[in-house]
């Protein structure tokens, strides 16, 4: 990173739920490293392991990553409703940015953002797109907003309010 003039905080290391709390204290010793780094961390498709609520809070964690498949019931399905408007809660609570995985509609996209979930990924947005087409779609922007744009500042903003 020093010598490709990276900014640690641009980077962001997901780590499954269930990869971060297969060995406990090995992942709490490599997170807060890359944490005292600067390098951001996201938790992975989060509800889907096996984890426990109390590890969770032991992690230097930045991004809580719901995974799609409780955005799948959004909006009208009252579990993934309950569950997903709790998951928000809880980032929001342990001081990280929730992002939803999987938003495919506008009333997805409503429903999350009410709630405070500030990030989002899925077909709503973009479907995928090769690496050159990326580059140059977003070549423009990146001049524009240098280091992440708008998502940075969020993330950063988030950060400081630990």
């Amino acid at each position: 990173m020093a010598t490709g003039g990276m900014d640690p905080a641009d980077l962001i290391v997901e780590v499954t739920e269930t990869a971060a709390t297969a060995d406990l204290q090995r992942t709490q010793r490599i997170l807060w490293d890359l944490h005292r780094k600067g390098i951001r961390v996201a938790i992975d498709d989060f509800g889907t392991g096996s984890s426990s609520l109390s590890r969770l809070k032991d992690l230097p964690v930045d991004i809580l990553k719901i995974d799609r498949s409780f955005v799948m019931g959004l909006p009208g399905e009252r579990a993934a409703e309950s569950m997903t408007a709790a998951m928000i809660e809880l980032a929001q609570g342990l001081g990280m940015v929730s992002l939803a995985e999987g938003i495919e509609t506008s009333e997805q996209r409503a429903f999350l953002t009410e709630r405070g979930c500030v990030l989002g990924q899925g077909f709503h947005f973009t479907k995928p797109v090769t690496a050159r087409d990326f580059a140059a779609r977003y070549a423009r922007r990146s001049r524009a907003e240098p280091r992440g744009g708008a998502v940075v500042r969020k993330l950063r903003r988030a950060a400081s309010d630990r």
